[in-house]
């Protein structure tokens, strides 16, 4: 499979533009996760504020966003499989930004549910449309370096919520945390529309590719063995990384007696920054690894999944305060590695038509799924378990299902090849 700019020539985006739509793409993103993570900075003020359970707050961090993805996600990818995905995006942008901004009036936990509700739903567009865009606009060969650099923004965005948002929820109180999410978000939407270009989708037939069925897309999707293995193994690790950044700052604070702006800028610092160098590094690396043989990019996510289990757990059970702050950015460094390479494979596993909606699909498994389970899972432990310790066992009985990641991506390398011929001659096929 050729990427539109391989087979365009005078069409094709200048590199310039390139470049300056991935910075926007990458900041966009950024917008999106500070969105997303300012639950998990205001989640122990807004417990005590309306006398909440650790499920309640695990229902709020991760199921009220994530159960919107699974209901709106598919329609919205097939949308931007159809529609301009620059003006549907920016649109979205606009929506997440003040639903998220709303919770701050909340009165209880039905009204912040329902905002947390409103922000999935507006979210559920975004990462296909970042996605598929940045496919489209780079070349295939430079598809894991461009999406690594956009899955920074995945941990961009956390960085930037410890840093302002731990400050300002613990100089302002929790409602300052979701306000300041407002503004930035409308002016940057103005941003892309005025600097992004719709990229064309390399459709031979005609200027606008033909709408897929549900059935067909399906089909495909199941077709592709190493993409279906690709989508479950990135569940499984996003349930992992979503659980862990959930109830970090919470975990941080209540067993090593910290307060929230301490381990905002602890986090922020260590393991932020180490969750933006495992994208970036798992994309840059996966590049050179797999130019001769793709099956060694999954090769390199299993092995960088399989290690930062024990490093995970050698993290939680420590009662040093510094060495934990130290062992999670080795944990997020490696954990984070299989972010850029899994959405890159499946970007090139598909077909230009499908892109969207399969992206939809992945972004549904990721953010529904595993992003949406893995905060639950962990308040519904530590409610059943008790006690002081509950959270930290909670916390390692979910970074040992990194295991069920490390399979999937190894078994996923069996057919990887086929496939990628598969879905190249469906392609080229037009």
């Amino acid at each position: 499979m050729h990427s539109t700019m391989d087979r365009t020539g005078g069409g094709d985006v200048a590199s310039s533009h390139r470049w300056r739509s991935l910075a926007i793409f990458t900041a966009v993103y950024v917008c999106q996760q500070y969105d997303r993570a300012i639950m998990a900075v205001v989640q122990e003020p807004v417990k005590h504020a309306f006398d909440l359970s650790d499920t309640q707050i695990g229902v709020l961090g991760g199921l009220a966003h994530g159960g919107m993805y699974a209901l709106v996600g598919l329609p919205m990818g097939m949308l931007l499989d159809r529609f301009n995905r620059r003006n549907l995006l920016a649109a979205m942008l606009i929506i997440w930004s003040a639903t998220t901004a709303l919770g701050a009036f909340a009165t209880g936990f039905v009204t912040l549910l329902l905002c947390r509700m409103m922000v999935g739903a507006a979210e559920s567009g975004g990462y296909p449309a970042l996605f598929s865009l940045t496919a489209d606009i780079f070349p295939r060969r430079q598809h894991g370096t461009a999406m690594g650099i956009l899955g920074m923004g995945s941990s961009g965005g956390i960085v930037l919520t410890l840093l302002v948002g731990g400050i300002l929820v613990e100089a302002h109180g929790w409602q300052a945390g979701f306000l300041t999410a407002g503004v930035p978000g409308v002016l940057l939407a103005l941003l892309l529309l005025w600097c992004v270009r719709e990229p064309p989708r390399g459709d031979k037939a005609s200027g606008k590719p033909r709408q897929a069925a549900l059935g067909e897309l399906f089909r495909f999707i199941l077709s592709q063995r190493s993409m279906t293995l690709c989508m479950i193994g990135a569940t499984a690790a996003s349930a992992v990384l979503a659980g862990f950044w959930a109830w970090a700052i919470s975990f941080m604070a209540r067993l090593h007696d910290l307060s929230i702006a301490e381990v905002g800028f602890g986090l922020a610092i260590g393991a932020g920054l180490a969750g933006m160098t495992g994208s970036l590094l798992g994309g840059v690396l996966a590049d050179r690894v797999g130019a001769r043989d793709p099956r060694r990019k999954l090769y390199l996510i299993a092995f960088a999944s399989l290690t930062c289990v024990p490093v995970g757990l050698a993290a939680l059970m420590t009662e040093s305060s510094l060495l934990a702050f130290i062992l999670l950015p080795v944990f997020l460094v490696l954990g984070a590695a299989y972010t850029s390479v899994t959405v890159a494979l499946v970007a090139n596993l598909t077909t230009s038509r499908l892109r969207g909606s399969t992206l939809a699909v992945m972004s549904i498994l990721n953010n529904a799924v595993g992003a949406g389970s893995g905060p639950l899972l962990v308040g519904m432990l530590s409610d059943g378990i008790g006690g002081e310790e509950s959270l930290r066992y909670a916390l390692m009985a979910l970074v040992c299902v990194f295991a069920a990641a490390v399979t999937c991506f190894l078994a996923a390398a069996w057919t990887l090849r086929a496939d990628l011929d598969r879905a190249a001659a469906i392609d080229d096929a037009g």
